[in-house]
């Protein structure tokens, strides 16, 4: 729902096939390529990645020997399962004060325990403004783990789709500003609220 109001992708592929496994069980190539809406190729370097960090293993479809199943393998499923119960660390910094990380602490965790990212490149940068109100570009890119290149494409992607506000740094006019428009903000305040549902939903582990 998210990604449709704000015109972006918001999970990364490898972690939208690690969620689509813990949600379901287990699924087919052919099924979980239709649920990322990305590219083919991108969809099965994705899949090789998982399968070669040993996040994932297949079998053989009962129905159709033809076919590979994925499944998580059991300590990514005992990850999950344990840190998606996130209620209270996925409190952001701006909202409580004794918020240890805020929302990307939390994800920074789960990323460092699958070794996978969790969010695209575009929603990385809402999730720190999100925390952190007001930052400067040079902030945002020391936060980042793609190319310089890439994080000022999607640095201009969002300001093309108005979804941040560049604002002069009064302190030093060289440098250049970034906040979340109020529409972006409403968006993740209720992003923040449905996460929160949907992990206190999780059946018990």
């Amino acid at each position: 729902m998210i990604a449709e109001n704000l015109g972006i992708r918001v999970l990364s592929c490898e972690y939208q096939i690690l969620l689509e496994l813990f949600e379901n069980s287990s699924a087919t190539s052919g099924e979980l390529s239709s649920r990322c809406h990305v590219a083919l190729a991108t969809f099965q370097k994705s899949l090789g990645n998982l399968a070669a960090r040993q996040l994932i293993g297949w079998e053989r479809d009962d129905a159709d020997g033809r076919r590979r199943t994925w499944r998580l393998s059991t300590d990514t499923h005992d990850i999950l399962t344990q840190e998606l119960r996130f209620p209270v660390m996925w409190e952001p910094c701006g909202r409580r004060a004794d918020a240890e990380k805020g929302i990307f602490g939390s994800v920074t965790r789960l990323q460092d325990l699958l070794r996978t990212k969790v969010f695209s490149g575009e929603f990385q940068i809402l999730l720190w403004l999100y925390d952190e109100e007001c930052l400067t570009t040079g902030e945002l890119l020391a936060r980042s783990d793609t190319s310089p290149g890439a994080f000022y494409m999607a640095l201009k992607r969002l300001a093309d789709l108005r979804l941040i506000d560049d604002l002069p740094d009064h302190a030093d006019r060289r440098r250049k500003l970034h906040r979340l428009t109020g529409k972006t903000r409403a968006a993740l305040d209720e992003f923040y609220i449905g996460l929160r549902e949907w992990a206190n939903n999780l059946p018990p582990p």
